[in-house]
């Protein structure tokens, strides 16, 4: 109860002062872009782990054929 209180207090603030309300509509447009930005990250990172286990597995692929090959 108390820590919504405080919360609407807080907003209530930072919707006082038009310099404050903009520099919090600025954090909150921050904020969502950083979200996708971190979210794209996480996707490419899976990818690439990916890319790195194919390559490893058809690396030993190659290994094999050459070590049969000789």
């Amino acid at each position: 109860m108390q820590e919504a209180a405080d919360q609407a207090a807080f907003n209530a603030l930072l919707l006082a002062d038009d310099k404050l309300a903009a520099a919090y509509a600025e954090v909150k447009r921050l904020n969502g872009i950083n979200s996708v930005l971190e979210s794209r990250l996480q996707g490419l990172m899976n990818e690439k782990n990916e890319a790195i286990k194919l390559c490893k597995s058809l690396q030993r692929q190659v290994d094999r054929f050459k070590k049969g090959a000789a």
